[in-house]
């Protein structure tokens, strides 16, 4: 209950107020990550004239084999840390990948 002297201090409001918001339940991040590891990701890209596709992975650059005959071609990639799944642009399959941190070729799985 407030009385008349603590409306009359404004030290007082404002120490009532802080104390307010501080027992107030607040968002904070969850105790645990929403997914344990790595990243999930799309990416639209062209392969090139070789059947290749880049992508960066790791802070280096991967070159993903998908195959001459797709040269030109639009796709999707869909890239769940290191699984990458290669797709037309009407979702159709074309490659998977699994990427070997060790190399910076990475052939048709």
């Amino acid at each position: 209950m407030l009385s008349l002297e603590r409306l009359a201090d404004p030290h007082a409001a404002r120490v009532h107020h802080r104390a307010a918001y501080n027992t107030r339940v607040k968002a904070k991040p969850a105790a645990t990550p929403i997914r344990d590891a790595g990243e999930f990701r799309i990416r639209r890209d062209r392969v090139d004239q070789t059947g290749k596709v880049t992508l960066r992975y790791a802070g280096k650059l991967r070159h993903l084999g998908i195959g001459r005959a797709h040269r030109g071609q639009h796709v999707l990639m869909l890239i769940d840390d290191r699984h990458i799944r290669v797709l037309t642009a009407h979702g159709q399959p074309i490659a998977e990948h699994r990427i070997d941190p060790d190399r910076i070729y990475q052939p048709r799985r």
